[in-house]
């Protein structure tokens, strides 16, 4: 198990990273960014950044254009 001491912060800053992310995404002050937005919208642009972001940096010739990645979204969502 992880100490209190090291878990909080991390807990804290992902909090925070979720709000903030929502906020740029829904176009509002992140002092109005409701906990349900901050946990979805903001969790799903966490992921995407991460998802994206990372692997890119690694590889850059591997990661999917913008197009591809727009295919994927709307296979996903079934359109």
């Amino acid at each position: 198990m992880v100490s209190e001491d090291v878990r909080r912060p991390f807990v804290e800053g992902a909090e925070r990273a979720r709000t903030e992310l929502a906020a740029l995404v829904l176009g509002r002050d992140p002092a109005s960014v409701e906990v349900d937005d901050a946990r979805g919208v903001g969790s799903v642009v966490h992921a995407l950044t991460i998802g994206f972001v990372l692997p890119s940096l690694m590889d850059p010739e591997s990661a999917p254009t913008a197009g591809e990645v727009l295919d994927a979204v709307r296979t996903l969502g079934g359109g």
